[in-house]
């Protein structure tokens, strides 16, 4: 594997590559030890003209003018075909000698990809994954702990909370006091009531959470129901300092009702050393779930007083189906702690005029077999943060940097998918900061030109948190087909320029999760249309509320942060996420994962590889029977949990095969005038 540094500048890396490329030739011939390169750029009309001269001084001349141009090398002619193509920053270059290629070359953006012969080369690969220039440097030596679910996150802080003798630090977008950590029985284990506990046992617990000011009362709990108003009420005569903090007023008016503070953090010491929770889950009702996705058989035990479905208000509480949880959180030890800490009371500092004052000075621990490194991201404004000077997008940076240094495939869970406005199709929604979308596209573009194996696996919800039948859900539906519509039709662009008979789906598939589950009660009340139907059904859909992005198996983006332009933007929700890598546990969480959602149909050899095709053919196959499975009238348990929305490309041409099933919705939604974008998106 080579490595060549790249010019910043477009015609000198132009002039550069060429160089490259014959340096190549010349190596070939054995002469790589003495070249010498004369060049000559008019950069009026693009011709450059080189002069190499190998060890035997016999001349190589090349002529470059408009887009052919011959090579001269030891008086073999070598016709060069240079194509510049629709593909964004991407020039491919091929190499002949009227018998064979000898060179197909494509520069893509700081990459270069190039074939001599059979043997394939990359230039440019990746060194790292640090993101230069955020405001948070990487922490070295951390460790870490993945949570695949809140049963296993909720365990370990219950532990954490008992265990701790200073601090206990949260901010949360929703808080339910009432929530308990550990199902067996006991009503201490009431996060509630631990906290205040441990205040009164001397331990600074703080509580910030986000407050939606629509609620008023337990009556009133607000739109988003984030019991903001009922955690304020429940501490307030307690030592626990408990504040609800809102997000300021934007461009338009009521955006400090809609932007919020998204952030799932707990900081704590551990008695021993200090430790950070971070992740997507909040400690409020409907997270704790393990991984049989239950929809009505823990309605009497585990969840009994934890019933959630966020899809629909007219679902009975008794009866079911619940909405089953999604999602994913860690545990993070070392320098990090620090950076998270910080960000915590840089925000307390801001909002509360009741500062923070103490200094910890973090331990940091050391495990040679263990250890990581961790760079914190944020979205967030001076609004929340007076230390910095507008406001920071640095999340959208890090998935950016991450895509671009993607060798093999991708792995995305999130609760939405929302990107690059810019290049939809049939839409005039300019709200769109977040280019990660078209990142991925150009991304698969350049593996399509040099013919490299790459997947890209996405994993959303069948239809966004929300009331089924508002307007807000159906404007999210909208924008995520529309997003995944532009995909597909860049992605086919560059097969349809390069003649390739492939299919899109070789490169990018979207899936999602749900589950049958026998009812053991039946509805008394039978005017009730939404009821029924998933009685009659027995489904419904497992929500996937995570926020995680796996690259490689070597790099991991975990937080707060969903993909849309509102946690993306910097100015609108804020965030906060970190960046993992140097751990073979990424690629043991990323197992784990797969295991739980493709239950008894995973193959642990081929998911071992997910960017072969052997790989993502098992997985299309085996999700597209889920899809039939769930679907079917007759009712049938389900040993897989990962289904393949079904998606129809023809050509340019994107629909779905059907509508959400019992929701009889359209997969495809519909946009609203009179909905600003800006809360949508």
């Amino acid at each position: 594997m080579n490595v060549i540094n790249i010019f910043n500048n477009k015609k000198e890396r132009i002039a550069e590559y060429s160089y490259i490329l014959y340096n190549y030739i010349l190596s070939l011939k054995n002469n790589a030890d003495c070249i010498h390169l004369e060049n000559n750029i008019n950069k009026n009309n693009y011709t450059m003209i080189f002069t190499l001269t190998g060890t035997d001084n016999k001349p190589f001349y090349v002529s470059i003018n408009d887009n052919t141009y011959e090579i001269i090398l030891k008086h073999n002619k070598y016709v060069v075909k240079h194509i510049f193509t629709d593909i964004p920053d991407t020039i491919i270059l091929y190499i002949n000698n009227n018998t064979h290629d000898l060179i197909k070359h494509t520069w893509i953006n700081d990459n270069h990809y190039f074939q001599l012969g059979v043997n394939k080369y990359i230039l440019n690969i990746k060194t790292d994954w640090d993101v230069i220039g955020n405001s948070y440097n990487v922490t070295k030596n951390n460790n870490i702990k993945f949570y695949n679910g809140g049963k296993d996150y909720y365990y370990d802080l219950h532990k954490s909370i008992i265990k701790a003798k200073k601090i206990i630090y949260i901010i949360g977008w929703s808080f339910d006091p009432n929530i308990l950590l550990i199902r067996d029985g006991s009503t201490y284990n009431k996060i509630g009531d631990m906290l205040i506990d441990r205040a009164s046992d001397g331990v600074d617990v703080r509580i910030l959470i986000w407050h939606d000011k629509t609620s008023v009362s337990r009556r009133l709990p607000g739109i988003m129901n984030t019991c903001d108003q009922l955690t304020y009420n429940f501490f307030k005569s307690s030592n626990v300092k408990c504040y609800m903090i809102s997000r300021h007023e934007h461009d338009y008016p009521g955006s400090s009702v809609i932007f919020s503070f998204h952030l799932k953090n707990v900081i704590i010491d551990n008695n021993k050393y200090y430790e950070a929770y971070i992740g997507g889950i909040d400690i409020t009702h409907g997270r704790w779930d393990d991984h049989n996705y239950s929809l009505y058989s823990t309605l009497d035990t585990y969840h009994k007083n934890d019933f959630y479905s966020g899809t629909s208000s007219l679902l009975d509480n008794k009866i079911g189906p619940r909405e089953p949880w999604r999602d994913a959180h860690c545990k993070v030890r070392g320098g990090i702690v620090q950076d998270i800490y910080n960000n915590y009371v840089n925000i307390w500092n801001t909002k509360i005029s009741y500062k923070i004052k103490n200094n910890i000075n973090f331990c940091i621990p050391f495990n040679k077999k263990n250890k990581c490194n961790i760079q914190l991201f944020r979205s967030i404004s001076n609004n929340s943060d007076n230390t910095i000077l507008k406001y920071e997008n640095n999340i959208h940076n890090a998935y950016i940097n991450a895509i671009k240094k993607a060798n093999n495939f991708i792995y995305i869970e999130n609760q939405y998918f929302i990107g690059s406005s810019q290049k939809w199709r049939s839409s005039t929604n300019n709200c769109m900061i977040n280019n990660i979308p078209y990142e991925i596209v150009k991304k698969i573009q350049h593996c399509i030109c040099y013919q490299k194996d790459f997947k890209v696996y996405i994993v959303l919800p069948l239809l966004p948190d929300g009331e089924y039948s508002s307007s807000a859900v159906s404007e999210m539906l909208r924008w995520t087909f529309l997003t995944i519509e532009m995909m597909y039709v860049e992605i086919n662009k560059t097969l349809v320029l390069l003649n390739s008979p492939e299919p899109a789906t070789n490169y990018l598939n979207f899936y999602c999760l749900g589950n049958r589950e026998k009812k053991y009660k039946q509805s008394n009340n039978i005017d009730d249309n939404i009821q029924n139907k998933f009685n009659n059904s027995n489904r419904y859909m497992i929500y996937v509320h995570s926020k995680i992005m796996i690259v490689d198996d070597e790099y991991i983006l975990i937080g707060s942060a969903n993909l849309n332009g509102r946690s993306m933007g910097g100015n609108r929700d804020v965030e906060l996420n970190i960046g993992v890598y140097g751990t073979k546990k990424i690629k043991n969480f990323r197992i784990n994962l797969w295991k739980t959602i493709l239950g008894l149909k995973f193959n642990e050899n081929l998911c071992n590889t997910p960017e072969t095709n052997e790989c993502l053919n098992l997985i299309n196959t085996i999700t597209a029977k889920t899809w039939e499975q769930y679907t079917s009238i007759n009712f049938s348990k389900m040993d897989c949990f990962m289904m393949k929305f079904p998606i129809v490309i023809n050509n340019d041409n994107i629909s779905y095969k059907c509508r959400i099933p019992d929701f009889n919705i359209s997969f495809e939604g519909i946009s609203y005038l009179y909905l600003p974008n800006i809360f949508t998106v």
